[in-house]
C-alpha cells in the first residue's frame, strides 16, 4: 500500500510485481560505489531487493565489485586502508567528477550498447545474471498481482480538472496490464461545498434513510452533479486565465515597443542613434503645437506667445529663433494648413538646434555625443518604464468597478492603458532631448609638472609631516596612559589612541 498525491507516478511506469532491472542496478551501485566513495551512504532497505542473491551469483558480483574498483581508481587508493583516507582521496581525484563518470560506466554497462572495455563487459555479465535471478521473483509476483486484478489506485478526493483525475486513472494500468481505479468521496469535500450546495446533501440524505451509516452512496445522478460541478470548476479557472492573458497582452504589446527602443539605443549605430534623436525631435515639436493650437479656433486665439515661451524653456539653444512674429506669419489664415505650417517651422528649427548641440558635444570628443544621448535615452527608458508598470498594476486593481457602470473592464483597461502609455513615451522623448540640450561638456587640458608637484609633494615632505604627526601622536598617547585610572582603563585607552594614530598616519599618506 502506497499513500501519495494524485500527482505521484507522472512520467514512470508503474511495474506489476516490481523492476527486476532497476533492482539489479541499483544492487551493482550498492556495491560498487561504497569502494569507490566510501565516504557517502549508497545502501538500500534490505526489504527494497525482491530476494537475497545466490551464493554463484554473490560470488561473481563480488569479485566483479573489487575487479572494477580495481581497475577504476588508482593503485594507492584501492587498496585496503587506503580508501578512506580524504586526504589521498581529494589529492588525486575529484569526487563529484568521479561519481558522473562511474554512473556513465555504470549505465553503459547495464544497457546492450556496443563496447569494447573488458571492464564494462564483465560489469554487464554480473548485472545481467543479477537482473535474471531477480527476475524470476518478479514474474512470479506478478502473476499474484494479475490474479488479483492488477493495480488499484484508490482516489480519496476528485480533482477541479478532470484531466488529473483521468491521469489518475491511467496509472493502474500500464500496456494492457490489468488494474482499477475508485474513488471514495465525501458530500463535505471542497468541490461539492462550493458547487453542489446543500441540495445534493439534502437529496443524499434521503437516499440514505433506510440505509445504515458505513454503506456507501452510490448514484448515477451524484456522478451527473459532480461532473457538472468539475466542468464549473474547469470554465472558471479558464476564464480566469483567459482574463489574466487578456490583460497581460496589453502590457506585452506596450513591452515590445519598450525593449525595441531600449534594443535600438544600445545596439544601433552613432548614426542611427542621431536618426532617432531626430524623429524626437519632430514628435516633441509636433507635440507642443497640438498642445497650443486649435484649428478650429481663430489664430487671435492661438496660444503662440505661450508656445514660444515654453519651445526656449524646452530648447535653451534656440534662443530668439522662435518668436512670436515668426509664429504668427507662420499662422497665416489659420485653421490645419496654419497649424501645419507651425508645425513645421518648429521642427526645422529643432532640428537645427538639435544638430548645433551635438555637433558642439562631438567637437569636445569623438564619440562623446552618441554616448551622451545613448545613456540619457536608457535612463529616461528605465525611469519612465519602472513607473508606468506601477501605474498599469494600480489601474488594473481598480478597473474591475467599473463593471458596475455597465462598461467591460477589459476595454476600460485597454482604452486608459494606451493613453496612459502614450504620456509615457511623450515623456520620454521629451525629458531625453531637454538632457541632451542640458549637456554640457567640458575639455580635459593637460597638467602641467609644475601643477602635478603643487597637488602631489615630495616624498620628503610626506616622511616629515609623517614623522611630526606620529610624534605628537605619541606624546598625547604616553600623557593620558599616565593618568590616574585603573590598568584596564589605561590599556582600553592606549588601544584606542594608537588606533586613532593609524588612522591618521594612513590617511597622511594616502
Amino acid at each position: 500500500v502506497t499513500i501519495a498525491t494524485n500527482m505521484a507516478g507522472r512520467g514512470t511506469d508503474i511495474l506489476l510485481g516490481g523492476n527486476s532491472s532497476m533492482m539489479a542496478r541499483l544492487q551493482l551501485r550498492e556495491l560498487l560505489y561504497s569502494k569507490l566513495f566510501p565516504r557517502k551512504q549508497w545502501a538500500m532497505p534490505e526489504e527494497f531487493y525482491p530476494v537475497d542473491m545466490s551464493k554463484p551469483i554473490a560470488k561473481q558480483v563480488k569479485e566483479t565489485v573489487e575487479e572494477t574498483a580495481k581497475a577504476w581508481l588508482p593503485t594507492d587508493l584501492s587498496k585496503e586502508g587506503m580508501a578512506t583516507s580524504t586526504k589521498a582521496a581529494e589529492r588525486i581525484v575529484q569526487a563529484q567528477l568521479t561519481e558522473l563518470e562511474a554512473e556513465e560506466r555504470l549505465s553503459l554497462a547495464c544497457e546492450r550498447a556496443p563496447t569494447e572495455d573488458p571492464v564494462i563487459l564483465k560489469l554487464r555479465e554480473a548485472y545481467n545474471a543479477l537482473a535474471a535471478e531477480y527476475k524470476e521473483v518478479t514474474d512470479f509476483e506478478k502473476a499474484e498481482v494479475v490474479a488479483l486484478g492488477g493495480l488499484f489506485v484508490l482516489g480519496t478526493e476528485r480533482h477541479e480538472s478532470r484531466r488529473i483525475d483521468n491521469q489518475l486513472r491511467g496509472r493502474c494500468a500500464r500496456q494492457g496490464d490489468p488494474g482499477a481505479t475508485r474513488f471514495f468521496l465525501s458530500l463535505n469535500d471542497q468541490i461539492f461545498r462550493i458547487f453542489g450546495g446543500e441540495s445534493i446533501k439534502g437529496m443524499m440524505g434521503m437516499m440514505s434513510f433506510s440505509q445504515p451509516d458505513d454503506v456507501p452512496l452510490e448514484s448515477g445522478m451524484l456522478s451527473t452533479s459532480l461532473e457538472e460541478a468539475q466542468k464549473k470548476v474547469e470554465n472558471y479557472f479558464y476564464s480566469v486565465r483567459k482574463g489574466v492573458f487578456d490583460y497581460d497582452d496589453v502590457m506585452d504589446t506596450q513591452r515590445q515597443i519598450v525593449y525595441g527602443l531600449r534594443r535600438r539605443a544600445l545596439l544601433d549605430s552613432d548614426e542611427s542613434i542621431r536618426a532617432t534623436m531626430r524623429e524626437f525631435s519632430d514628435r516633441n515639436m509636433e507635440d507642443f503645437a497640438k498642445g497650443h493650437v486649435e484649428p478650429s479656433k481663430s489664430p487671435s486665439d492661438w496660444e503662440l506667445v505661450k508656445l514660444a515661451e515654453n519651445v526656449k524653456i524646452y530648447c535653451s539653444i534656440l534662443g530668439d529663433a522662435i518668436t512670436v512674429d515668426a509664429l504668427t506669419e507662420k499662422a497665416g489664415g489659420g485653421g490645419s494648413g496654419g497649424m501645419q505650417a507651425i508645425t513645421e517651422y518648429l521642427q526645422e528649427e529643432g532640428q537645427k538646434a538639435l544638430d548645433k548641440k551635438l555637433d558642439e558635444v562631438e567637437g569636445t570628443s569623438p564619440g562623446l555625443s552618441a554616448m551622451v544621448t545613448r545613456q540619457v535615452l536608457l535612463m529616461q527608458l528605465d525611469n519612465f518604464w519602472q513607473q508606468h508598470l506601477k501605474n498599469m498594476d494600480f489601474m488594473k486593481t481598480g478597473v474591475s468597478l467599473r463593471a458596475y457602470g455597465q462598461k467591460n473592464p477589459l476595454t476600460e483597461y485597454k482604452l486608459e492603458g494606451y493613453q496612459v502609455f502614450l504620456q509615457m513615451m511623450s515623456r520620454i522623448r521629451r525629458n531625453a532631448l531637454y538632457n541632451v540640450f542640458l549637456f554640457q561638456p567640458r575639455k580635459l587640458t593637460p597638467m602641467t609638472k609644475d601643477r602635478i608637484q603643487e597637488l602631489i609633494p615630495n616624498r620628503e615632505q610626506r616622511r616629515k609631516q609623517v614623522q611630526e604627526m606620529m610624534a605628537a601622536e605619541l606624546k598625547t598617547t604616553v600623557k593620558e596612559a599616565n593618568k590616574e585610572a585603573p590598568e584596564s582603563v589605561n590599556a582600553a585607552t592606549r588601544t584606542v589612541n594608537l588606533a586613532r594614530l593609524s588612522l591618521n598616519v594612513r590617511q597622511v599618506l594616502e
